[in-house]
């Protein structure tokens, strides 16, 4: 945890991918409960980037490869409530509280840039993850045309915001 506002650049690891094309007898539910020996943060990425037809007006992400959402999603992993959208409040409400409750105590969330749909998520992402405790840290993905110059727009922007804490992703790809 930054809580001076620091950056965390991390490399390029290898994404060995989920399972594949296994097809699962049931949904994977669970999350094993995080033992906290202290006061150290505990974090797990978010993603708030999936969208409804019916809340949205579009699906976003459940129809990625061709698939045709809802009983045929992109997604290895069917999802164990029905296909949501990320901005749906009593989604993100039982979601936060679930996160919550294994121990975790901080969300670090995918950003994709100013006026992204997962900035415009961003608000009320937050505002969940604090009913629970929770701290919100900002994960600076690739977008299109990110530069020095707009990673430094972004971050003031977002500490304007409240936000401080963040991991830059492939910072070492950033254009100066």
């Amino acid at each position: 945890h930054f809580a001076d506002g620091g950056v965390f650049a991390y490399g390029r690891a290898t994404f060995f991918g989920s399972a594949g094309g296994m097809k699962l007898a049931a949904p994977v539910i669970g999350i094993a409960a995080a033992l906290r020996l202290g006061p150290g943060t505990v974090g797990i990425f978010y993603y708030p980037w999936y969208g409804t037809f019916a809340l949205d007006g579009s699906w976003r992400h459940w129809d990625e490869g061709g698939h045709s959402p809802p009983q045929d999603i992109g997604s290895n992993y069917y999802p164990a409530r029905p296909v949501y959208s990320s901005n749906d409040p009593v989604v993100l409400d039982q979601q936060m509280a679930e996160i919550a409750a294994t121990g975790v105590n901080q969300i670090i969330v995918s950003w994709w840039g100013q006026g992204s749909y997962e900035d415009l998520a961003l608000p009320q992402v937050a505002h969940y993850a604090g009913l629970h405790g929770l701290q919100v840290a900002i994960h600076l993905e690739p977008y299109g045309g990110r530069s020095a110059g707009s990673v430094e727009s972004d971050l003031a922007n977002l500490m304007a915001r409240g936000f401080s804490s963040f991991f830059v992703y492939q910072a070492d790809t950033i254009d100066s």
